[in-house]
């Protein structure tokens, strides 16, 4: 990013205005654009903390910038940068409008706790924007609750809040988790004017998912791939090596694994090793010939994934909206070469009559989460290592996250949310973490063993 030129013009002198090297928040050490600086390569590059304070002495070591202007931040002093922001975004008021469309969903960690995050987009800026997918950029954070327990009735309780905050939405988008189903139907008997959506791309998985778990061939080939990324991961074939399977959420990432299988069925006829790699054909066989076995399945399955593209990208563009099922059997049949395709597209095509048959014709709204499960994966990318040992006050960044950060935003969060605040919010909504109660435990007693052992230890005899 290019430094502000402030170099005055020429003619009469004039008092210099605020700029954004000189422009600082109250209570501030730092100017508005280190922090928006720093904020900027967390969210978007994205850097870690340590990285993003980095730039700052670089900037100095090149001689882009001069020491004395461009003193930088600590990254702990970014951190809590980010967390005031992100608690911001949450606690700011939001326009009350009858347009709204949230998106809702859970994140989980270890221990007790999970988060509902609902984010929102109001129907009429999804329009101004020519529709499309939805960016982070897009959204307002209207809750982000953390609970120990939730059920239906916790969830309806959870919306009730967010109709508080931007009244009662247009429609809720979700997955298929049955508590935020159960708790939308009940919000929706209170508000008949909301309506409660799937996401396409949850059910679009369930049916790959139905189609596949119960075929033996399906589970013989996934086998097959795990020991073919064994065979290779440790040799010099392993950047032909099968792509890693998700334990969870394994149906929505099928794509790329068939994708590759196909690939790599093509190759197996054609081998061309890049220049300087021999080929071994023998070895080559030996650890991916039993791909052979499965043309006949493979084939299918990559139909299957072909629909599920086609029908994806039409919805992640148009949305939902009446016509939208003959449209997608319009687009989908032609590529149904199989009994199998033409199973599906029958099953996809069910799913979105029933979805949009509530819409007023002419009315299109988004048909998929996508960009909350986005969200909620950047949010783990912020936490890191902490993300494998339970919620910390840094799920804030969440809701930093969908910020433009912008010097007039930037003041007004930080003038508003101290340090405190956070502190305040994060032992109110989350507690302990379970970091700090294994040190005030396991931590107390391993200080103790060491101490006795210590004592233990014989006096040296000179």
């Amino acid at each position: 990013m290019p430094l502000p030129d402030t170099t005055p013009p020429d003619g009469p002198a004039s008092p210099p205005g605020p700029t954004s090297l000189t422009l600082r928040p109250r209570h501030q050490h730092f100017p508005l654009l280190h922090v928006r600086l720093f904020l900027r390569a967390v969210l978007q590059l994205p850097a870690s903390l340590r990285a993003a304070a980095a730039i700052f002495p670089l900037l100095c070591e090149e001689g882009l910038a001069s020491a004395d202007a461009w003193e930088g931040p600590s990254a702990p002093c970014g951190r809590w940068w980010l967390l005031r922001v992100g608690l911001y975004e949450l606690q700011r008021p939001k326009e009350h409008a009858d347009d709204w469309i949230w998106f809702v969903d859970h994140t989980i960690q270890l221990g007790t706790i999970r988060v509902l995050l609902i984010v929102g987009v109001r129907l009429s800026a999804w329009e101004a924007k020519g529709r499309g997918a939805l960016e982070h950029g897009d959204l307002q954070v209207i809750l982000l609750e953390p609970v120990e327990k939730s059920n239906a009735e916790v969830v309806q309780s959870q919306l009730n809040k967010a109709a508080q905050v931007t009244g009662v939405p247009q429609a809720i988008i979700y997955d298929q988790c049955r508590e935020l189903n159960n708790g939308g139907r009940q919000f929706q008997t209170d508000h008949p004017q909301t309506l409660c959506l799937n996401d396409i791309k949850h059910r679009l998985a369930l049916l790959l998912e139905h189609r596949l778990k119960p075929d033996p061939r399906w589970a013989d080939f996934t086998q097959a791939c795990q020991q073919m990324r064994k065979k290779s991961q440790q040799t010099a074939l392993a950047f032909l090596a099968p792509p890693a399977t998700k334990e969870k959420a394994r149906f929505m990432n099928l794509g790329e694994l068939i994708g590759w299988a196909t690939t790599m069925r093509k190759f197996l006829d054609r081998p061309a090793m890049p220049p300087g790699v021999p080929l071994d054909r023998q070895r080559l066989e030996d650890v991916f010939g039993t791909l052979r076995q499965f043309d006949a399945e493979r084939s299918e399955w990559q139909s299957l994934v072909d629909l599920i593209d086609v029908a994806m990208h039409h919805v992640r563009q148009n949305g939902y909206y009446r016509g939208c099922d003959e449209a997608l059997r319009r687009q989908l049949t032609p590529l149904a070469s199989n009994e199998a395709a033409e199973s599906f597209v029958e099953q996809v095509v069910s799913f979105v009559a029933e979805q949009t048959a509530p819409l007023a014709f002419g009315k299109h709204v988004p048909g998929t989460s996508e960009v909350i499960e986005s969200l909620i994966g950047k949010g783990k990318r912020l936490e890191g290592q902490q993300s494998k040992g339970g919620f910390t006050r840094m799920v804030l960044g969440l809701a930093a996250a969908v910020v433009h950060p912008t010097n007039d935003y930037l003041q007004q969060a930080l003038e508003s949310v101290r340090t405190k605040h956070v502190v305040q919010w994060a032992r109110q909504h989350l507690g302990h973490s379970l970091q700090g109660l294994r040190q005030q435990t396991l931590g107390h007693l391993a200080a103790e063993q060491k101490r006795d052992k210590q004592l233990a230890l014989p006096s040296p005899n000179f």
